[in-house]
């Protein structure tokens, strides 16, 4: 495996310089993640960051309480004794993936123009806006959104209904796994992947190889917390090393893989400071 200190990115006080690396998607991955860092966006793709994020602080700052639910799924972060339970929108509005999240969902959208794109998790809908905000901007794209908890996804269908985004989404009320088994019955590729929800390294990994079997060429799936626990850590370094032969990037929160189809040539790489 070819194994670079950063991917095609280095720091260096006055912003990034690109490394020459001949590959179409890492070159795609490597703009993606620059623009997050020089906040490089047009006038209209910042007013739509700007209503995600205004979403997201009237979140924030609401004192509406929800019922926690399980419902019998495993595919979440609420722990079962606290079934039925209620907590503060805000509480749970903190675990959204953080704007710098966002804003790297939106720009791979945007740079891959991706068909068919899957998130599982939506909690409030905050990542998902992103995706679907990018892929309004594009003129193509969709966003199949899943959560088993009703109570979160009645609050998300709000979120995204009240940023316009409707066209873009659709919101599937459902278990991970069984949203994974019609996409296989369907037949449909995945382009671009966000798995965000049950942490668990296991969990994660069924759900990675699953998803992996979907992929078209070419394919990006994002990781959320891989420092989540050790045993999602663990998970994330098992993916590495079954993606020897592909692009893998670690953001530190976040992993990254690109199926670039390099062979036994793949990039690891990981982004840091210097």
């Amino acid at each position: 495996m070819l194994r670079l200190k950063l991917l095609a990115l280095i720091y260096n006080r006055g912003g990034f310089r690109d490394l020459q690396v001949d590959d179409e998607l890492v070159c795609l991955l490597s703009q993606a993640i620059t623009s997050c860092i020089r906040h490089d966006y047009c006038p209209s793709e910042l007013e739509w960051i700007g209503r995600i994020e205004s979403s997201r602080r009237e979140l924030e700052g609401s004192d509406e309480r929800i019922i926690q639910s399980t419902e019998k799924y495993l595919d979440t972060f609420i722990d079962v004794e606290d079934e039925g339970k209620t907590e503060k929108k805000s509480n749970l509005a903190a675990d959204s993936t953080q704007k710098w999240g966002g804003l790297l969902l939106f720009n791979l959208v945007r740079t891959l123009k991706p068909q068919v794109v899957i998130e599982l998790g939506t909690l409030f809908g905050i990542s998902c806006a992103y995706m679907a905000a990018s892929c309004k901007i594009t003129g193509s794209g969709k966003v199949i959104s899943v959560d088993k908890s009703r109570p979160r996804l009645e609050v998300a269908r709000r979120n995204i209904q009240g940023l316009g985004l409707e066209d873009q989404v659709l919101i599937k009320n459902t278990s991970f796994e069984e949203t994974l088994s019609q996409i296989k019955e369907d037949d449909c590729r995945i382009d671009l992947a966000f798995i965000d929800g049950h942490k668990d390294g296991r969990a994660l990994l069924s759900y990675y190889r699953q998803i992996r079997s979907m992929a078209s060429t070419r394919a990006v799936i994002v990781i959320d917390d891989i420092r989540f626990s050790k045993e999602m850590n663990d998970a994330w370094n098992k993916i590495c090393e079954m993606e020897s032969g592909n692009t893998v990037i670690d953001l530190d929160r976040m992993g990254l893989v690109g199926l670039s189809g390099r062979g036994t040539e793949g990039i690891k790489a990981k982004i840091i400071p210097v």
